[in-house]
């Protein structure tokens, strides 16, 4: 069988277009898992040493992603404040469990 034949200058060059030019950072990866253990915290509140480490991971990775879009080298800026508050949520909520805790005991 032969190969192909290829004939110089039958290939397109590609197009440039002028104007600025869009550069696509990767999403956070740290927002997406500050959201997971933020929504885990609330929803697992009657569990509380688990909603406890949750919320402490959620505040966590929020924190190192809101950092990472702020620095413009990573987007996903509403998932990682979306993971933050859902962590300092949690936290609030735990302590409030606590203090109902000692109080009622």
């Amino acid at each position: 069988m032969s190969e192909p034949e290829y004939r110089r200058g039958s290939e397109r060059a590609p197009q440039l277009t002028k104007g600025p030019r869009v550069v696509e950072y990767p999403r956070t990866g740290f927002g997406v898992a500050g959201l997971v253990a933020g929504i885990l915290g609330v929803v697992f509140i009657w569990v509380p040493t688990f909603a406890l480490i949750m919320s402490v991971l959620a505040v966590l990775f929020g924190s190192l992603a809101v950092r990472q879009v702020r620095k413009k080298t990573r987007r996903g800026g509403g998932v990682a404040a979306a993971g933050l508050i859902l962590g300092i949520v949690g936290l609030l909520m735990i302590t409030a469990l606590l203090i109902i805790g000692a109080i009622v005991s």
